[in-house]
């Protein structure tokens, strides 16, 4: 009798817990895959690519009052173009978000820019390109609905971070 109480107690604890019934990305998801060779983004038609320098960083993102952990990997390299005099500037070639930890979150993605070499605040980067990468973090309980874009810059030089890559 003891036994049969402790499961009815198990189950119902089930059916009152605040777990996402959408679901929790799983650690390993590729979340995102960007690659500046592949069109639509064109930028490197004309250029020069140089060495690529490889760079993998976790990036810590808080959405929704919840953390999400993204191991980046960032291909970078230095784009040379030949217009009337030789222009160069580094950039990021690919990037690769793997979900370490959602935050018991719903991820989905919404993809990377094209490149830029303007940063937010219309300010030129230094020698440098840029792309923004984005998705969508949900949870649905049983006491809310809830959704919110999150993202972050992947700068030329390989790093990533939340703001301007300046």
């Amino acid at each position: 009798m003891r036994t049969s109480w402790v499961l009815a107690g198990c189950s119902m604890l089930a059916c009152c817990s605040d777990n996402n019934k959408l679901g929790a990305t799983p650690v390993g998801t590729i979340l995102i895959t960007w690659d500046a060779t592949k069109p639509p983004d064109g930028l490197l038609d004309k250029a020069i690519i140089g060495k690529r320098t490889v760079t993998e960083t976790s990036h810590v993102i808080s959405v929704l009052d919840r953390d999400v952990t993204l191991k980046v990997r960032v291909e970078t390299a230095l784009l040379t173009y030949s217009f009337n005099k030789d222009i160069s500037a580094n950039a990021p070639i690919t990037v690769t978000a793997i979900v370490q930890d959602s935050g018991d979150l719903a991820l989905e993605t919404e993809g990377c820019s094209n490149l830029s070499n303007t940063t937010f605040n219309g300010q030129q980067a230094p020698n440098q390109y840029m792309t923004m990468c984005r998705f969508a973090a949900g949870r649905e309980t049983k006491h809310e609905r809830a959704g919110r874009g999150a993202g972050f810059a992947v700068c030329g030089d390989g790093r990533v971070v939340a703001g301007n890559c300046n």
